[in-house]
Protein backbone atom coordinates (compact mmCIF):
# COMPACT_ATOMS: atom_id res chain seq x y z
CA UNK A 1 0.00 0.00 0.00
CA UNK A 2 0.88 3.31 -0.74
CA UNK A 3 -0.60 6.83 -0.46
CA UNK A 4 0.42 10.15 -1.35
CA UNK A 5 -1.16 13.37 0.17
CA UNK A 6 -0.58 16.85 -1.11
CA UNK A 7 -2.31 20.29 0.56
CA UNK A 8 -4.46 21.75 -2.03
CA UNK A 9 -4.60 25.12 -1.61
CA UNK A 10 -6.76 27.02 0.78
CA UNK A 11 -9.92 28.75 -0.98
CA UNK A 12 -12.78 30.96 1.04
CA UNK A 13 -11.01 29.12 4.63
CA UNK A 14 -11.75 25.71 2.93
CA UNK A 15 -8.24 23.61 3.44
CA UNK A 16 -8.51 20.70 0.88
CA UNK A 17 -5.82 18.16 0.36
CA UNK A 18 -5.37 15.58 -3.05
CA UNK A 19 -4.63 12.48 -2.33
CA UNK A 20 -4.33 8.81 -4.15
CA UNK A 21 -3.66 5.49 -2.82
CA UNK A 22 -2.47 2.00 -4.22
CA UNK A 23 -3.86 -0.55 -2.55
CA UNK A 24 -5.75 -3.75 -3.50
CA UNK A 25 -8.91 -5.51 -3.84
CA UNK A 26 -9.63 -6.78 -0.53
CA UNK A 27 -13.23 -8.10 -1.09
CA UNK A 28 -12.86 -9.31 -4.46
CA UNK A 29 -9.63 -10.89 -5.90
CA UNK A 30 -6.53 -8.96 -4.18
CA UNK A 31 -6.11 -6.94 -7.85
CA UNK A 32 -4.42 -3.67 -7.66
CA UNK A 33 -6.26 -0.75 -7.11
CA UNK A 34 -5.79 2.61 -7.38
CA UNK A 35 -8.06 5.44 -5.77
CA UNK A 36 -8.01 8.84 -6.10
CA UNK A 37 -9.52 10.81 -2.72
CA UNK A 38 -10.19 14.75 -1.91
CA UNK A 39 -10.04 15.65 1.75
CA UNK A 40 -11.97 18.29 3.19
CA UNK A 41 -11.03 19.70 6.90
CA UNK A 42 -13.61 21.08 8.44
CA UNK A 43 -13.42 22.98 11.84
CA UNK A 44 -16.40 22.99 14.33
CA UNK A 45 -14.67 25.99 16.72
CA UNK A 46 -17.94 25.60 19.09
CA UNK A 47 -17.02 22.01 19.62
CA UNK A 48 -13.71 21.94 19.28
CA UNK A 49 -13.65 19.06 16.84
CA UNK A 50 -12.11 19.01 13.58
CA UNK A 51 -13.84 16.78 10.96
CA UNK A 52 -12.12 15.64 8.05
CA UNK A 53 -15.17 14.84 4.44
CA UNK A 54 -13.06 12.28 2.33
CA UNK A 55 -14.30 11.46 -1.15
CA UNK A 56 -12.66 9.11 -3.45
CA UNK A 57 -13.13 7.64 -6.50
CA UNK A 58 -10.72 4.99 -8.70
CA UNK A 59 -12.08 7.02 -11.87
CA UNK A 60 -9.41 9.87 -12.59
CA UNK A 61 -10.89 13.38 -11.57
CA UNK A 62 -11.92 14.91 -14.76
CA UNK A 63 -14.76 12.37 -14.68
CA UNK A 64 -18.73 13.03 -14.31
CA UNK A 65 -18.72 11.38 -10.72
CA UNK A 66 -16.13 13.68 -9.60
CA UNK A 67 -18.98 16.69 -9.85
CA UNK A 68 -21.55 14.16 -7.94
CA UNK A 69 -18.90 13.78 -4.80
CA UNK A 70 -17.53 17.14 -4.86
CA UNK A 71 -21.04 18.10 -4.32
CA UNK A 72 -22.05 16.24 -1.99
CA UNK A 73 -18.39 17.33 0.12
CA UNK A 74 -19.67 20.54 -0.41
CA UNK A 75 -23.05 20.14 0.86
CA UNK A 76 -22.18 18.23 3.87
CA UNK A 77 -22.36 20.21 7.48
CA UNK A 78 -21.61 19.79 10.73
CA UNK A 79 -24.90 20.51 12.86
Amino acid sequence: MTVAIERNKTIMNEVLYNSFLNIFGVFTDGAPVKLNMEIKVLHNKAASKIYLVFIASPLEKDKDIWQQLRTIQKDFSIQ
